[in-house]
């Protein structure tokens, strides 16, 4: 068996997830950078009110979140057997393209691009 063909235990060190063991499923899912979504999103009201929510499937073009954290850890060195270590490295915080799409009565479900209000798509 190769070393593609077996699950591997992930510990995560550090931040949020700190001494968390999570399995994936092959050695080609332990990238070098790893970034966990955070439980608890914002979400913008139809009375424009902020409200913070949680749980997972708000990503998608139609949910009218705003904004979530997302946690970066890196691997500490390669697999060994079968068991990976990532450090916790640094909190990010996802916001949404603010571009208001008028002809669907909603905004761009893209992340806006640092620094920015806006996706690639919609820079001005």
């Amino acid at each position: 068996m190769s070393e593609a063909d077996h699950s591997v235990m992930a510990t995560f060190r550090g931040g949020p997830h700190d001494g968390q063991t999570i399995p994936f499923q092959h050695t080609t899912m332990c990238r070098d950078t790893i970034g966990m979504i955070s439980e608890a999103w914002y979400a913008e009201g139809k009375d424009g009110a902020i409200r913070i929510m949680k749980g997972g499937g708000f990503r998608g073009a139609k949910v009218p979140w705003i904004s979530y954290l997302e946690y970066i850890y890196n691997k500490t060195g390669p697999v060994k057997g079968n068991k990976v270590e990532y450090q916790f490295e640094r909190t990010e915080e996802i916001r949404r393209c603010r571009k208001l799409l008028a002809s669907k009565g909603r905004y761009c479900g893209f992340r806006a691009l640092e620094g920015s209000d806006y996706c690639d798509q919609h820079q001005q």
